[in-house]
């Protein structure tokens, strides 16, 4: 993912917008392949990897119960990549990237 694109990425989670601060752990030139995206604001950390980063889908963002605290808890690392690639091609296309 390209630097510019990296910059631009807010926290999904549910409070006001927040930048992701960026650990990169392996750089080509201009492009991040593999990194760490964390949010100041409330902690959450996600991945990058392969260049595409990687949030959890919006539902593990929502409070699921007042009383359990694990439910309003953000993963950490996820690692698992996406299990359709197609909507990351779609994604890109709605972005107008054409790398």
């Amino acid at each position: 993912m390209r630097v510019e694109f990296i910059e631009s990425l807010r926290c999904p989670a549910d409070h006001a917008a927040s930048p992701l601060i960026t650990v990169a752990n392996e750089r080509r030139g201009d492009d991040i392949i593999d990194a760490t995206l964390g949010c100041a604001m409330c902690g959450a950390e996600y991945a990058l990897r392969d260049g595409c980063a990687i949030f959890p889908p919006r539902d593990l963002h929502t409070h699921a119960g007042a009383n359990d605290p694990s439910a309003t808890e953000q993963p950490r690392h996820p690692t698992a990549p996406p299990s359709d690639r197609s909507d990351a091609l779609r994604l890109a296309a709605m972005l107008g990237l054409t790398e």
